[in-house]
């Protein structure tokens, strides 16, 4: 009777456990950086260390190449200085993204003994693919003429907060169009998108800055969209993150074959960017004498 007892505790508890899950798609991070107990005062002729975690703090696993640099004049650091990641992001059940700790070492320039002090700039760079799914609920109403009790209303939907990437949408808004078809109407959504995050957004699978070239200006803010309302495939016009233009970047999907006149009902928009990402961390080193 014992072993029984024990046998339904034990399924009962972990029953429990099982119920406890976070919601992966929040906040506004992707790949992090964070150099560990940096050092910030240094010799001529001191051989030194560089610790960096990279870690991926978002909902999407992640691939991309770094690179570190400083002034030869000041620092020079040991080959290799590039390399590439792949981390798997935060989960429904796991709440923490995968990390990785990379580890880099240099030598102080002699040179340096001829100022009283020398400093130099140690930076970090990062490259990487990143996506961004988000899903809100919004109100299809083809009878907004009629006064009866709805299930919904329709109206602006504001999805800010970040959705687990450093890019996400803020705002969703849906025109009802008149089709070509007596009685179907073609919703037109306007998806106003925002860069959450202190990088630079980029197209998907650039890696010029982390290699020490030249990045082309159409690579610059290109992000792939993809868009369902409540599964049925949207077209999307080509989009061109601008991080120039004041407020909201917007894009716009529509529902060609429409829908047909009917109540008043809720319907799942699930849009999906995909897009390079471009970030940086800078640690200062004092040569002092």
């Amino acid at each position: 009777m014992k072993r029984y007892a024990l046998i339904l505790l034990f399924l009962v508890a972990c029953a429990g456990e099982a119920e406890i899950t976070e919601d992966a798609h929040v906040g506004s991070s992707g790949v992090k950086a964070e150099y560990i107990r940096p050092t910030e005062f240094v010799l001529p002729g001191e051989r030194v260390g560089f610790l960096i975690e990279v870690s991926n703090d978002g909902a999407s696993e992640s691939s991309g190449a770094y690179t570190i640099a400083s002034d030869p004049l000041v620092l020079q650091l040991q080959d290799p200085t590039t390399g590439r990641f792949k981390l798997k992001g935060r989960t429904t059940f796991t709440p923490i993204g995968e990390k990785k700790v990379l580890s880099f070492k240099g030598r102080v320039s002699e040179l340096a003994k001829r100022e009283q002090t020398a400093e130099a700039s140690v930076r970090f760079n990062m490259c990487y693919d990143y996506q961004t799914d988000a899903t809100v609920s919004v109100c299809v109403d083809t009878r907004p003429e009629v006064d009866d009790e709805k299930v919904c209303v329709p109206g602006p939907v504001s999805a800010g907060g970040g959705q687990g990437a450093p890019v996400g949408v803020e705002l969703v808004e849906m025109k009802l169009l008149p089709g070509d078809i007596e009685g179907v109407f073609v919703p037109r959504f306007t998806i106003s998108v925002a860069n959450l995050d202190q990088g630079v957004v980029l197209a998907q699978g650039i890696r010029n800055p982390c290699q020490g070239k030249g990045t082309l200006k159409e690579d610059f803010g290109r992000v792939g969209v993809r868009a369902t309302l409540s599964n049925v495939p949207l077209q999307c016009k080509p989009f061109k993150f601008n991080a120039g233009a004041p407020g909201l970047n917007n894009v716009v999907c529509t529902l060609p074959e429409g829908v047909p006149d009917q109540p008043a009902y809720l319907a799942h928009l699930t849009t999906t960017l995909t897009y390079g990402y471009f970030d940086t961390i800078v640690q200062s080193i004092t040569v002092q004498k």
